[in-house]
């Protein structure tokens, strides 16, 4: 099989969207904090005892997935309702994941290898492969490749999060915690004095 074959163009395309779908929430999250977080399965706990989906599913992520794939879809060119579509497809395969190791007895927001990229991926590409134009070689492709994101940029998160979180509960040594809030201290100014042009 030659690389030629493969459409790298459809499978960028492609990778971007499932980027942009994946990513929405946790973008949100981070913006917004707390704030619209309704859970999608309203504290539904099943007879095994754990939630349905759990709290990190929210409403709010879902819409931010599609109004990102819309947005990423007019820079590629793209029709919004292909967008509309994949992000919805995306979070139907998220959640499906979720719901999967929710049964699994999984704590939210807990990584399992494949499972947190599969579904997700495969869904929108298979289901939409005519409009995004791509052939089997190709969703196989930019499966593998969200994989390969998805295992290099999970433990840049997670690194991050527990770094904040040592911040937060005094874990670092004091010198240490002191350099990274005046870090944070002058990040802020900065940011600030370029807003307001001082």
């Amino acid at each position: 099989m030659s690389l030629l074959l493969i459409d790298w163009d459809c499978i960028i395309q492609s990778l971007a969207l499932l980027i942009s779908a994946n990513s929405a929430p946790i973008l949100t999250e981070k913006i917004l904090g707390n704030r619209l977080d309704r859970p999608i399965d309203n504290g539904c706990k099943l007879s095994d005892g754990y939630r349905l989906l759990g709290n990190s599913k929210t409403w709010r992520g879902f819409y931010a997935a599609v109004f990102f794939s819309i947005i990423t879809a007019l820079c590629l060119d793209l029709k919004p309702i292909i967008a509309t579509l994949f992000a919805i497809l995306a979070m139907t395969g998220d959640l499906l994941s979720s719901f999967i190791k929710r049964r699994m007895g999984k704590a939210e927001s807990s990584q399992v290898r494949g499972l947190d990229t599969i579904p997700e991926s495969l869904l929108p590409l298979w289901l939409l492969n005519d409009s995004l134009s791509l052939n089997a070689v190709d969703v196989t492709v930019t499966i593998g490749l969200f994989f390969l994101c998805e295992e290099l940029i999970s433990p840049l998160r997670a690194g991050a999060e527990n770094l904040n979180k040592a911040i937060s509960e005094n874990l670092l040594p004091f010198k240490v915690r002191e350099d990274i809030r005046m870090e944070q201290k002058n990040e802020k100014k900065s940011k600030k004095k370029s807003l307001t042009g001082i």
